[in-house]
């Protein structure tokens, strides 16, 4: 009867066994790879590097006379990042090493496939190689084969199994582990499932990773959000700064602001005007001042001034006193202010008569900022125009209570529950920061699995390690290689203000640690 199934599967899918077997032998050893080296599957030695450009590569497996180096499969993966020269020359012996035990651990796979054994032990093994390279060259192919392959497979066996006594079904289940989504997009199962298949979820996702979080999906914050509630609703509307790094819920914050300005100030006769300087409109004095024109005459039905009148300094000014006189309050929420640093020559006779503005009455600004709007200035010699009239408040970690609940109640809102170690679990991976929690739990949401939701997150993760690791200062940098343990790194007398503002943004737990594990791994690497 299994000798029927083979052939109704064989004929069924017009595959010939050996470059299955190769398929499987390739996701086999990646979930022994992601296992062993997770941190290098999130330094993108994956699943996509693998399955393009190491691809041809690793086709040369199978030639008895010409096969892959451990070097050759790390050059490759430093050529597929575009490494700089210096970070090439300081990570390729490690990276050698690792991509030694790849090649060693899907050897292994080969000989170990019944269906490839004879071609170790004959001439034909070059021919195979041949067409096995031919089809490592067509991967985007070979993957959706493999996709429809494993779709019309389980299909036919729950259709034959279906017809078959309960005892008899348990027909084979040496597939690899699910930890490892396959190379090809191969696995497949027979027989008992896998002890790491996800957990059955009622409703879809409730996390929300990357954009910002609309106010009913906001937690935490609450001394922020009082320090701003007495800045902008006292007597006199005054100005502030919300400062954070990357990913640290500014722009959920400022959205929080204009959709519950109630909790902020008195509503009545409140103009709000939102401007994000990611926009290109915005990277002019000129497209601000258009913007923000627009913008009042779309909350109030007519503009304070016209468009051609935007370099006229009389004009403008003009249009904000009426307002004013009129018992109107403007307040303007501006996001990514650092992106006048690149053009910040143009922005400082701006920031000059923005000032004025704001001393005068006629206006309150709330800014986000990655660094205080002093250090922005100051990078560039200049000197900042806003002096004090902002106050700063800081976006670091989330409340113990209020990460806790951002992920208890995206659980339980759909009737699913958190295990016992998943709050712990969490925290190693995200430590309170609001992106890398939403990540954190929308990946165990969908995983279950720690170790899988480990390699996931930290795949997805390191993109966003790289651009807060940029964003940092040499100072700074030195300061967490030596928290995360980097020998021969040392801290300078002194550094104890820095250590405070690392924490305060986050960076350093109480304890001096590095807030995510997955982070201090990516540290070491840098």
């Amino acid at each position: 009867e299994q000798a029927g199934l083979a052939e109704k599967t064989r004929t069924l899918l017009k595959r010939n066994p050996q470059r299955l077997a190769f398929q499987v032998a390739l996701t086999r050893t990646y979930a022994t790879f992601s296992e062993q080296h997770p941190q290098w599957t999130g330094a993108l030695f994956d699943q996509h590097f693998l399955a393009h450009a190491a691809a041809p590569l690793l086709a040369r497996c199978l030639l008895r006379s010409d096969p892959p180096t451990g070097a050759e499969l790390a050059a490759t993966w430093a050529d597929h990042l575009a490494l700089s020269e210096e970070t090439r020359t300081r990570r390729l012996p490690e990276a050698t090493r690792v991509a030694g035990d790849f090649l060693a651990t899907l050897d292994r796979e080969l000989r170990n496939r019944s269906e490839l054994q004879p071609l170790f032990d004959s001439r034909a093994l070059d021919t195979t190689a041949v067409a096995t390279t031919q089809t490592a060259q067509s991967t985007a192919e070979i993957a959706e084969e493999m996709r429809l392959l494993r779709e019309e497979l389980n299909r036919l066996l729950q259709q034959l199994m279906a017809e078959r006594p309960a005892d008899q079904q348990n027909i084979r289940n040496d597939a690899p582990n699910q930890g490892a989504q396959g190379i090809f997009n191969s696995p497949v199962y027979v027989g008992n499932p896998p002890t790491t298949t996800p957990p059955a979820r009622s409703g879809t996702n409730p996390f929300i990773a990357g954009n910002a979080v609309p106010p009913e999906r906001f937690y935490g914050r609450a001394a922020q959000r009082e320090h701003i509630k007495n800045r902008l609703g006292g007597s006199v509307a005054e100005c502030v700064s919300i400062v954070g790094m990357r990913r640290s819920g500014k722009s959920s914050l400022l959205r929080y602001i204009r959709q519950r300005i109630h909790e902020f100030c008195a509503p009545d006769h409140l103009i709000i005007v939102t401007l994000d300087l990611q926009d290109r409109r915005f990277h002019t004095p000129e497209g601000i001042t258009e913007g923000l024109r627009r913008g009042i005459e779309q909350a109030i039905g007519s503009a304070p001034w016209q468009r051609d009148e935007n370099s006229d300094p009389w004009a403008i000014t003009d249009g904000l006193e009426q307002l004013r006189d009129r018992g109107q309050h403007l307040l303007v929420l501006i996001d990514e202010f650092e992106q006048i640093g690149r053009r910040l020559d143009q922005f400082q006779d701006w920031g000059d008569d923005w000032r004025a503005k704001a001393s005068a009455g006629l206006l309150a600004l709330v800014i986000a900022t990655l660094r205080p709007l002093e250090e922005i200035y100051t990078h560039c010699g200049l000197t900042s125009p806003f002096g004090n009239i902002f106050t700063r408040t800081t976006l670091g970690a989330l409340e113990p209570a209020a990460w806790q609940t951002l992920v208890q109640d995206g659980f339980a809102a759909a009737g699913n529950h958190l295990g016992a170690g998943d709050l712990p679990f969490i925290h190693d991976l995200a430590g309170g920061l609001p992106y890398y929690t939403q990540l954190a739990a929308a990946q165990l949401w969908q995983h279950g699995d720690h170790a899988r939701v480990r390699v996931e997150f930290t795949r997805q993760a390191t993109p966003r390690f790289a651009e807060l690791w940029r964003d940092l200062r040499d100072d700074e940098q030195r300061i967490l290689r030596h928290a995360a343990g980097v020998p021969g790194v040392s801290v300078p007398a002194g550094s104890a203000a820095l250590h405070e503002r690392l924490h305060d943004d986050g960076l350093l737990r109480a304890d001096g640690q590095i807030f995510s594990r997955a982070f201090a791994d990516f540290v070491r690497e840098q």
